[in-house]
């Protein structure tokens, strides 16, 4: 009676592990995004220390796909996942919220060096490039980050939608580059503009 037990067990966490897991990327999906980054926040909290989340999305991503087919646009998709999965500490996260749009949560970094680790990000992206029909692409990725550096409570929704706020004013901005605020205060304006 223990084997089977034990199976069914193994069984079940494999199916739990899927719920969580982006089947493109291999990601943490957002489901597994929220449930650590609230666990996350709450220490914030309680201890005092930054937390940042971050919004990144693939600058004309829907012309990759259009252009080059969707095969052209998921190794896209995993390559910008792999970007931000190797460049990501494993005390934090990464994963994608869906198309092409993905989160990270950083904690214990500061606002000045949190713009160098996405302005990193930014800059590995775009130096890759992508040969698709004997032409070679290269593509850019827009960043929105919102953090808070004090004890406040805030919410996964709250920061996420700040994130996302500055992520659509970076994209008016030029797109190819970082927009960020500490929530309670204005919006800094993140470097690698394409004006």
């Amino acid at each position: 009676m223990v084997e089977p037990h034990h199976e069914l067990q193994s069984k079940n966490a494999k199916l739990e592990e899927l719920a969580r897991t982006d089947a493109l990327t291999g990601l943490p999906n957002r489901r597994a995004i929220e449930e650590w980054a609230d666990k996350q926040l709450k220490g914030s909290s309680r201890h005092g220390f930054p937390i940042w989340m971050i919004l990144g999305d693939l600058d004309g991503f829907k012309q990759v796909n259009d252009t080059f087919g969707h095969a052209a646009g998921d190794a896209v998709l995993r390559t910008f996942a792999e970007t931000l999965k190797q460049g990501t500490r494993a005390s934090d996260m990464c994963g994608r919220l869906g198309g092409d749009e993905f989160l990270m949560v950083i904690s214990h970094v500061s606002g000045e060096k949190i713009e160098l680790i996405v302005n990193r990000f930014r800059e590995q992206f775009s130096n890759l490039s992508f040969p698709f029909s004997a032409r070679s692409i290269s593509l850019t990725a827009t960043f929105g980050a919102a953090g808070v550096e004090s004890d406040q409570m805030w919410s996964f929704s709250e920061l996420l939608r700040s994130a996302d706020e500055m992520l659509y004013e970076a994209k008016r901005g030029g797109r190819n580059c970082v927009r960020m605020r500490l929530v309670g205060f204005p919006a800094m304006k993140g470097s690698g503009l394409t004006e």
